[in-house]
């Protein structure tokens, strides 16, 4: 799919992948291969598409000599599709589209590899049945969130906190105290966790 060009997301993925390395940058740096990827997306109206910008970054980091920067935006660029793809499955089993502002805000806020929304994913679809209920699709991935909660990553139950907000918002009064009854009964071990 084409994409309105943005010249500032390339500089600042170019810039995020010298930082990755420790390597410092110029501006001067930045703007030449900014210009370059820049000049390659007019060249060819065919050539705005996120994965063609993406690969002409790379081109241009490497024929620059900044092969590790290359390497890491290779790597950065492999997690966000990840992350992409996570968000993407979870939104898609619940059926809730609603809940992507409150998943990409749990991946800015919790952004270290213990808190990623590929480990979510995958918890929750150990927990996900097709006949569940939407509310009972939001209340599995609140569990999910839950037992993922360890003595090292014990910031999820902040994001299984987050989670039971958006359920409590979009549940109907009546409805909201049962499903924080069903949270409560199906996580009970884990109720200090969550309020």
């Amino acid at each position: 799919m084409a994409e309105p060009y943005n010249k500032e997301k390339v500089a600042i993925a170019i810039r995020k992948s010298f930082a990755s390395t420790g390597q410092s940058v110029t501006d001067e740096t930045i703007l030449t291969l900014v210009n370059e990827v820049e000049n390659f997306i007019l060249s060819d109206t065919g050539n705005r598409h996120v994965e063609r910008i993406q690969d002409e970054v790379e081109r241009s980091l490497m024929e620059h000599g900044f092969y590790a920067e290359a390497k890491n935006y290779i790597l950065y660029r492999w997690q966000r599709t990840e992350r992409r793809k996570a968000l993407n499955h979870i939104v898609n089993e619940t059926g809730d589209e609603t809940i992507t502002d409150t998943l990409k805000g749990i991946g800015q806020d919790f952004p270290r590899n213990e808190y990623s929304l590929t480990l979510l994913a995958e918890k929750f679809s150990s927990f996900y049945k097709p006949e569940m209920t939407p509310d009972e699709r939001l209340t599995a991935l609140i569990k999910a969130a839950v037992e993922l909660t360890t003595q090292e990553a014990p910031d999820w139950e902040f994001i299984a906190a987050r989670l039971l907000n958006l359920l409590n918002r979009q549940s109907s009064p009546v409805s909201c105290l049962s499903m924080k009854s069903c949270v409560i009964s199906r996580t009970k071990d884990y109720t200090a966790v969550i309020f």
